[in-house]
Parts: structure tokens; sequence; C-alpha cells
């Protein structure tokens, strides 16, 4: 059964075809004259708009075990349904199991060293739950909060807030109570690293850039991360372990790291409009990337629409983005 349908006219064409690889799926490439995996989009019928679905195959939002490197945590939507289950999945052992079902809303989930896991659930509302499936908790009842985000030490979580716009980030304890408040900016989308630092996209005068603070020193600093036009739209941001990198994904776009010092950066997986990475997690001595691949399953026209269905699955990748293998999930 395919869902989740929209439309998106010429904006949709410039965004899924501006970079590079796959035409006709029945006529699949193996490369291009300068050696990119990835080629151009070929539209059925240029003439035509573009009308986007997903498959029934939606494996997503995947998260190492932060103690262990075998394991892995993702979502697996449940097809027709607007429900998911929240899954572990073992390397080693290929062993699954769901530790969570019957949930909407359900959104990157952040494990802790602690054995809990932070996530976005029914009712737009944040939760927790223990790594074994026990101790469901719910944490909040506002229905404005998105992308929930540990800090450190596991007793306190910082996500975007939908409803009331500060200008700072509120910080809460595991109840749901305002504790802290860190000036000068809104998280978005994000991340707070072990050593104290926090990462978010930022928005100012029509463009998007990286901002991050050691949250000691509460000075933020900001990086131009994209100067395409428009911007592809970010959809993760995490620090690299213990480094001064961070790492991004973008729709129609790459993964790609960036030194929040000097500036430097460098593309660590190619993206384009027919694969690329939604969200993405970096194992704890930085091996490996376990990423969401979302490519199209199929793509042809019915005489009014250019359509592409489009699935989503998870990838394990090395740490240099080479070496991208399909995890094949029960």
């Amino acid at each position: 059964m395919r869902h989740y349908f929209f439309l998106m006219g010429i904006l949709g064409l410039i965004l899924f075809g501006c970079k590079k690889e796959t035409p006709d799926l029945p006529h699949p490439p193996t490369g291009s004259e300068d050696g990119s995996e990835c080629l151009p989009i070929v539209a059925p019928d240029t003439s035509l708009s573009w009308l986007f679905g997903w498959s029934d195959y939606r494996k997503m939002m995947p998260c190492f075990n932060p103690s262990n490197n075998d394991e892995i945590l993702y979502i697996d939507q449940i097809p027709g349904s607007p429900f998911a289950d929240m899954c572990i999945y073992n390397l080693a052992t290929n062993e699954n199991q769901c530790i969570l079902s019957g949930q909407t809303y359900l959104y990157p989930p952040r494990w802790h060293p602690n054995g809990w896991i932070l996530f976005r659930g029914n009712g737009d509302n944040v939760y927790r739950i223990k790594s074994n499936g026990d101790s469901l908790l719910q944490i909040t009842t506002s229905s404005v909060f998105q992308r929930p985000v540990w800090r450190p030490d596991g007793k306190a979580w910082i996500s975007n807030n939908t409803g009331d716009f500060t200008g700072d980030i509120d910080v809460f304890d595991l109840e749901g109570n305002l504790i802290d408040v860190i000036p000068g900016e809104e998280f978005f989308i994000g991340d707070w690293s072990e050593n104290n630092r926090i990462v978010t996209r930022t928005y100012d005068s029509g463009i998007y850039q990286i901002g991050w603070i050691d949250v000691e020193n509460a000075l933020w600093q900001y990086l131009d991360f994209d100067t395409t036009s428009p911007q592809p739209s970010m959809r993760d941001l995490r620090w690299i372990p213990m480094s001064d990198e961070v790492m991004f994904s973008q729709i129609g776009s790459d993964i790609t790291k960036i030194h929040v010092f000097t500036g430097e950066k460098n593309r660590v997986r190619e993206g384009c409009g027919t694969r690329y990475y939604n969200y993405f997690s970096i194992n704890n001595n930085c091996s490996k990337i376990i990423a969401e691949r979302v490519t199209p399953e199929e793509m042809y026209s019915d005489g009014w629409f250019n359509i592409m269905i489009r699935k989503s699955e998870i990838v394990l990748m090395n740490f240099d983005g080479t070496g991208e293998e399909v995890i094949e999930l029960p």
C-alpha cells in the first residue's frame, strides 16, 4: 500500500534533480563519465511535475547503542498505518527485538549510555523507555517538542519547541520541568556532545547556518555550511564523538563533516535526488556510520504526473563513507 503522497511542482524538480544519480529504474546506471556513483534523475515526462510517495518498506532513524557497537535501534513504520515500532537489532547475531509498539509520531530516538532511550511519540510528546522495553514514561503533555536530545549526564534534555519561540534553549528535567536556560539561540536540529557542546542548525536573514556553543562559555559561534540556493533541507546534525567536527545530512545531498573552528568541510558520502540520507548515527569509536538511506522503488508517469515511490532502508558504512551495505532487517 502506497501512502504519504505530496505534490511539489517545479521546486520538487529542482530539489530532486540538482545533483547526480540513477535515471529510470528499468535501466539503472553503473556510473557517470566523471566516475560518480550518482547520476541525474531522468524524468519519465519532462513536461510534468512530480508527485512523491512512500513504499511499504520504511526502516528509519537508526541509532547506535553507545555502549555496544553491535547493537542498533531503528524505527519500523507499519505499512498503511500511522503507527510504528521501535526495534533493536544486533549486527553480530542478527537478533531483532521490537521493544515498543503502537506509537505514532516516533521521531529520532536518542540512546544514552545509562540505558534509557529518549524519543518523541504519541501526541507529539516526549517519552523515555529502557532499552529492554521496560518503564515507558511520558515526560511532556504539551505536544510541542519534536526532537528531544539528551544532556550528556542523562538527567535532562533539550528539544526544538514548535509552540514557544523564546530565542533561547530551555533545559528540562526528566519530569518535564524547566530547570535551566541557555541563552542566545533556539534549538532546531542538533546535538549535545559528551564534552558539553551544543550544535544546532540556525536561521538568520534567509540563510541557514550551523551554530554551536560551549555551554560553559555561553558564546555562540556560526558556520556557513552550504552556499547553494535554495539550500537543501538539513535532516540530521551530530557531533563526531570527542572531536571538534560535526557531521550533517541534507535532502538530495551528501553526508558531510565540518570542523567548527576552521570551517574545513569534507564530503563523507555522496548523496543526490535518488540516493540521499536522512538520519544517521556514529558509533562510539568512530569506525562506522549507520544511516537511513532513501532511494526510489519505482519511478513512472501516469500521464498527469511523474511519480516517484521511495523506500527508506538502513545502511552501514565505514566512517569515511566507503563500504556501504544494506542491513537486511525483518
